[in-house]
């Protein structure tokens, strides 16, 4: 088994171990009852492991979004947001966090998928259109 299969391995586990166990991950509700949780595809895993990028690194960014009331306040909004941007990105200005909202939520609760991570402090702005939120 290569090193690049543990690593994708581990990283699901303990993404998977995060979303599930850890009451800081709970979904953020708003008045309205709505809420947002995170979830790791295989493609954003894969993308951590290419760029080396740490799952400690991921995990302190989600928990920087999950504590700052005014990231978690612009999330809702662009979930609530009928003519919202395709895509949205997270960002503390180094470790970018690609990421796009399913279309039908689950009990009031939107999912959102992460799909991609970059370490990159002169992050330039790509082609689509992108929802920047800055931690």
């Amino acid at each position: 088994m290569s090193a690049i299969s543990i690593y994708r391995s581990k990283y699901r586990r303990l993404f998977e171990d995060l979303f599930k166990a850890n009451e800081d991950f709970v979904p953020h509700y708003k008045e309205d009852k709505t809420s947002f949780s995170f979830k790791a595809i295989p493609h954003f895993i894969d993308r951590m492991v290419d760029r080396n990028i740490s799952f400690d690194c991921v995990k302190d960014m989600l928990m920087k979004v999950y504590n700052n009331k005014t990231a978690v306040q612009q999330i809702i909004d662009y979930i609530e947001d009928d003519n919202r941007e395709h895509r949205l990105e997270i960002t503390d200005g180094e470790i970018w966090l690609g990421c796009t909202v399913g279309l039908t939520p689950i009990h009031s609760n939107h999912l959102i998928t992460l799909r991609m991570a970059f370490k990159n402090n002169n992050r330039i702005e790509g082609k689509i259109p992108v929802k920047v939120i800055k931690i």
